[in-house]
């Protein structure tokens, strides 16, 4: 048994390691350039350890308390792949079948899965409606996972074996060479690598929850963002959250906390070009793109609040802004201590302040709180020492707007989140959070 666990231990690292990864290729010389090659590559490497584990007799392994390896001259890789699905299946039956629900569950995050940007290069090995009927059982599954209405039946895994199938036949494509680097990093084929990535990472971690272990990578995974805002909508593409992660625009965390608290939100106003209302952020740094993504259906000014000037705060919230609506004009206009971008969203105007002030001169600010966002600060060197979150909030909630209220996503800290207004927020517990603390949400009124 000991050889067993320890095999199992050296993948389920491996799966953690390359859940959390995302990937670049950096070129060498004088003109040297960097490149995302996430999904790309954490697709490849989950292959290598998938087939790492479907070559291996789970049940007969465990019976003879010894590591026992398929026979590649009488059983093929199918076949080995099935067996292993048989193997978690059979676990789900012993034991708790909500690991089901909880390995697919991520399935559930993936965007609109009808676009365009699904239909498949076909060749010699697949054909436009195998694509078609994948990205319909993944979102079939997906559902059903949200629902928790997945129960080890046989059509359950059958519809997991057909999706393997198909991602299987996309896996040899890219191992034989059959699609060029350039086509993987074609903008609708990186997004279908993403799904096929995602379904993969899922299955792995169905094994990984079968013999007990806790962690998957699954939960780690990022996911899409769709942002509903007025009569508009943000959709970040998950090739495009990998690119954001790698500069750092987004946390870990972030893509998988906006699908948890965000993505079917209804209740969104509609601002017209007369609203104010605004976001306060204390002690923010350069965390820009995630509070500016989920104020926008609520907010017309953002208020970054940092005492330390820092030389490329200026140009990270340009860029910040430029992400998320690329179409708009964004203007730099005149701040008194800070700085100040001007951009249009949703027909209306928006605006984007860093302040160079203590963070509780906001508190004097004559504007309605319609989003309080905090997070990543602390008592000691290099944080604010305030306690937003309990000491200060009554001051601060008291400009809550009168009409929406006021939405807070804190993580509590320093000082821990004021108990009455604990009980009305949900606590949400991330796998990849930021020193991993919890986030609180709720609406105030």
């Amino acid at each position: 048994m000991h050889t067993i666990e320890n095999f199992v231990d050296s993948i389920h690292q491996a799966h953690l390691d390359n859940a959390r990864q995302v990937y670049v290729a950096k070129t060498l010389g004088r003109r040297q350039s960097q490149r995302d090659v996430s999904p790309l590559t954490n697709f490849v490497f989950e292959f290598f350890l998938y087939n790492s584990l479907y070559a291996v007799d789970w049940e007969r392994s465990y019976a003879e308390g010894q590591l026992v390896h398929h026979d590649r001259e009488i059983i093929n890789e199918a076949k080995m792949q099935n067996t292993l699905e048989t193997f978690c299946r059979q676990k789900c039956r012993e034991g708790n079948s909500s690991i089901l629900t909880e390995a697919l569950l991520p399935l559930a995050g993936l965007n609109d899965l009808t676009g365009q940007w699904t239909q498949i290069t076909t060749d010699d090995r697949i054909k436009a409606e195998d694509g078609v009927r994948f990205f319909a059982k993944i979102a079939e599954l997906g559902q059903l996972a949200a629902g928790s209405e997945l129960g080890p039946t046989r059509s359950t895994f059958e519809l997991i074996a057909s999706c393997r199938y198909f991602a299987y036949g996309v896996r040899n494509n890219i191992f034989h060479g059959s699609k060029s680097l350039g086509e993987t990093y074609e903008e609708n084929q990186a997004r279908r690598i993403g799904v096929y990535d995602l379904f993969l990472r899922c299955l792995t971690s169905l094994f990984f929850l079968a013999t007990g272990k806790r962690e998957h990578g699954a939960a780690l995974s990022p996911l899409p963002i769709l942002q509903r805002c007025g009569t508009a909508q943000i959709e970040i593409s998950l090739p495009k959250v990998y690119q954001l992660l790698t500069n750092e625009m987004l946390k870990p965390e972030d893509s998988i906390l906006h699908w948890k608290l965000f993505r079917t939100e209804q209740a969104m106003p509609v601002l017209s070009a007369t609203d104010r209302r605004g976001l306060f952020y204390p002690s923010a740094g350069k965390d820009f793109f995630f509070p500016l993504l989920v104020g926008l259906p609520f907010c017309t000014d953002f208020f970054f609040y940092e005492k330390v000037r820092q030389s490329d705060g200026l140009s990270r919230l340009r860029r910040a802004t430029k992400e998320l609506v690329p179409r708009s004009l964004c203007r730099e206009v005149d701040a008194p201590n800070g700085e100040c971008l001007e951009f249009e969203f949703d027909s209306v105007t928006r605006r984007a302040w860093i302040v160079h002030e203590d963070n509780t001169a906001f508190l004097t600010k004559d504007i309605p709180l319609a989003f309080y966002f905090h997070r990543g600060d602390s008592p000691g060197e290099g944080g604010s020492d305030q306690r937003w979150d309990s000491d200060l909030l009554p001051q601060l909630l008291a400009k809550a707007d009168r009409e929406i209220g006021c939405r807070i996503l804190t993580d509590g800290e320093p000082g821990g989140l004021l108990e009455e207004i604990a009980s009305k927020c949900q606590k949400v517990s991330l796998p990849n959070s930021h020193r991993e603390r919890d986030y609180f949400f709720g609406v105030i009124r």
